[in-house]
């Protein structure tokens, strides 16, 4: 008697219907699930764009109402001197006049005993803020009797420049309420 020593395969068929079962389970759609990599410093959920090394920092930046980074590229500054010793005014802007406003659209104005930018570094200065996210949408400004605190800080080179110490936005529509805060850079 001959006895078969070569090994017998075992059959196939279980392997073909698991993988028939296994297979199509994630394959339903192209995509990729993007897996986010612990080391990546960018936020996923950040509403700011990734701002590029080349690219200039904004002269000013606001958080509004759903938490986005509403930024200004320029801010401009003007102070108008008035005749017969009255106050000149201020005025802070996101455009140059008003045939170049903008939207988002900033305005800070205050009205300042100084006759000269010159002397208003190292000021601090009330000022009433208006903003407005797109021509269409609701204006905001500073709640009644709440004025903006500014701090004057440096003029040089064509800029003035300055921070917001406390200060509010309130939407003239809802009542909502945003602070309003930061350092910003004005051209002269």
């Amino acid at each position: 008697m001959i006895l078969n020593t070569a090994r017998r395969r075992p059959p196939r068929w279980p392997m073909l219907l698991l993988l028939a079962a296994v297979l199509p389970v994630g394959c339903e759609t192209n995509e990729i699930p993007v897996v986010p990599d612990a080391a990546d410093p960018v936020e996923r959920d950040s509403p700011r764009p990734v701002r590029r090394s080349d690219e200039p920092e904004p002269a000013f930046q606001l958080t509004g109402p759903h938490g986005e980074a509403i930024e200004f590229a320029r801010l401009y500054v003007r102070l108008l001197a008035l005749p017969d010793g009255r106050p000149a005014a201020l005025h802070l802007a996101s455009y140059a006049d008003s045939a170049s406003e903008r939207f988002p659209s900033l305005l800070l104005f205050a009205v300042v005993p100084q006759r000269s930018l010159d002397e208003l570094p190292g000021q601090a200065i009330e000022a009433q803020a208006f903003f407005q996210a797109s021509r269409d949408g609701p204006p905001w400004k500073s709640p009644e009797g709440q004025p903006v605190r500014l701090q004057i800080l440096t003029l040089g080179r064509g800029t003035l420049s300055g921070k917001i110490v406390q200060g509010q936005l309130q939407n003239v529509a809802t009542g909502q309420r945003i602070e309003l805060s930061g350092s910003w850079q004005a051209q002269m």
